[in-house]
């Protein structure tokens, strides 16, 4: 009796997440079913078709698809599902080295993790806990934010419609009009910018570590965009020096600008990406309005090629900042004027080698600005001498508390 007593059991696993495994092979389904049933409600689909009926009912937190399959590749069915299930975590398993394939997800809807065969299975439990843990983070810190926003907004809406309302002069006819939604119109250019921006678990794939500090409401004039081609890691970082509905149009058209240039004229040298960039906005954004004056932007482009590693980097009035090994402290300057109407300056591409980085930055020249002449505590130099060797995710939430809301920082 008393070794029946003595005897431990097993403690019950809460299972919190529902996780689908694709794959031809119905022996692998058996396995992986057998071996994750007791940490999450697992869903097993044979081909894709029936991954995609499953997700129909379904509510899937995770989807791990394998590469070579008949009828639909695992990478056609992320492409295919993503656009209806944006918050899915993906990830591709596969025993070939089909790279070409795998970089197709990852540039047109991202990838959390790229898995070969055969697989641990403690690692891979592993993997699902470190993305899933993320999700929910994130999930949880963009819950909060927005009800911070909706708070604020409800606070200030009758002045800040007051002063949004004033950037564009509108007759009564027109602000009676069922037709015209100054606000709906705004709002719709808001999410058009902000479905253009990539995530920050993307950008961790081709990196150490990062974080991106990204203010996401509609008086916000900066804006980012980055992407991997063939190799090489573009991210470009973008301060709008100008009125709110001018700043947001234009940080839109310069991210769609970008995703053109990259992926579909294969530009990928930090200076012809500025270069590329002014020019458009002279002949293409400019030339649409009928005043430009005082209207500029300031840009930070960053290309890291992962096969050669090497750095380069190009700016036009804006800095990047950046930790070398012995922790000092450093900064790559770019041509001295903003991007701007009849401004046509020369952009150098300033190149060195990741490992000669401990952590780098690109922080908003707005803000660096503002905070000069509006604050009177410490500099950003300062606060990241202090915090600059903790990971990324923490610094992140020291900048918060010292009100930095737009920067992008980056381990290699």
């Amino acid at each position: 009796m008393e070794l029946t007593l003595d005897r431990p059991y097993k403690s019950k696993v809460v299972k919190e997440y529902n996780i689908l495994y694709v794959d031809d092979e119905v022996v692998n389904l058996r396995i992986f079913n057998q071996s994750f049933k007791r940490y999450y409600h697992v869903f097993t689909a044979e081909d894709a078709y029936v991954a995609i009926e499953i997700l129909q009912k379904e509510k899937i937190d995770l989807i791990i698809t394998d590469q070579q399959m008949p009828g639909m590749t695992g990478s056609e069915l992320l492409i295919k599902i993503v656009p209806r299930y944006p918050n899915i975590i993906r990830m591709i398993m596969t025993g070939f080295s089909d790279i070409n394939a795998i970089s197709s997800v990852v540039n047109e809807v991202g990838l959390d993790k790229y898995l070969v065969k055969p697989w641990n299975k403690d690692e891979l439990k592993a993997e699902f806990d470190k993305s899933l843990k993320l999700r929910s983070e994130d999930a949880a810190a963009q819950n909060i934010n927005e009800a911070v926003e909706t708070l604020s907004s409800n606070q200030t809406n009758g002045t800040q419609n007051q002063e949004e309302k004033k950037e564009i002069p509108l007759s009564n006819e027109v602000k009676k009009s069922e037709l015209f939604d100054y606000d709906k119109i705004i709002n719709c250019n808001i999410n058009l910018k902000e479905s253009l921006l990539p995530n920050e678990q993307e950008l961790k794939l081709y990196l150490e570590d990062a974080f991106i500090l990204h203010e996401h409401y509609k008086l916000n004039k900066n804006t980012y965009w980055f992407a991997e081609n063939k190799g090489k890691l573009l991210i470009a970082f973008f301060n709008c020096n100008t009125e709110n509905v001018q700043a947001l149009a234009l940080n839109t058209f310069i991210n769609t600008s970008l995703i053109e240039l990259f992926y579909q004229e294969g530009i990928d040298k930090s200076n012809e990406i500025v270069s590329h960039i002014s020019r458009r906005i002279q002949n293409r954004f400019f030339s649409l309005l009928s005043m430009t004056a005082g209207l500029s932007t300031d840009a930070s482009v960053l290309i890291y090629d992962q096969s050669k590693q090497t750095i380069s980097y190009s700016g036009a009035n804006q800095n990047f900042f950046y930790f070398d090994k012995e922790g000092n402290f450093k900064s790559l300057e770019g041509a001295v004027m903003p991007l701007a109407p009849g401004v046509n300056s020369s952009f150098d591409a300033i190149k060195m080698q990741p490992d000669e980085i401990s952590s780098a930055y690109f922080v908003s020249s707005i803000q660096i600005r503002e905070k000069k002449t509006i604050d009177k505590g410490l500099g950003i130099e300062e606060i990241l001498k202090e915090i600059y060797k903790y990971p990324m995710n923490l610094q992140m939430e020291a900048l918060k508390k010292y009100n930095y809301k737009n920067m992008i920082g980056m381990k290699f």
